[in-house]
């Protein structure tokens, strides 16, 4: 393999997390760190690669790849992960109660997407 072998190649998507707004400037905080992507295979030495995507939910993100250490530039808003998609409800089953949401795509810990 040209790349040497893929134990020395990192991929990585950029996840971003806001915290909530300042209320003096209505503003969110946003941070973003990196998360490896795995099961990396190259497919034309080079040219193209492919690799299984870290469980995550957002849209936008960036990706860089790292060879030996050598970062490529940061390519930005170039992967998006599918939108949820909400199959059906359990309401509550009292007033105040919570209710249960089935689905797909709502990223590895939904609890921290809801409003």
């Amino acid at each position: 393999n040209i790349f040497g072998p893929t134990s020395l190649m990192n991929v990585y998507v950029g996840l971003q997390t806001s915290s909530s707004s300042s209320s003096s400037t209505n503003k969110r905080a946003v941070t973003q760190h990196w998360a490896r992507c795995t099961d990396i295979t190259i497919v034309v030495p080079h040219r193209r690669l492919t690799c299984t995507m870290p469980e995550a939910a957002g849209s936008r993100l960036d990706m860089m790849v790292e060879v030996a250490g050598v970062q490529s530039p940061v390519v930005e808003d170039i992967f998006t992960y599918n939108p949820p998609i909400v199959s059906s409800i359990l309401p509550p089953s009292a007033r105040g109660g919570g209710m249960t949401v089935y689905g797909t795509n709502f990223g590895p810990d939904p609890s921290l997407y809801f409003a």
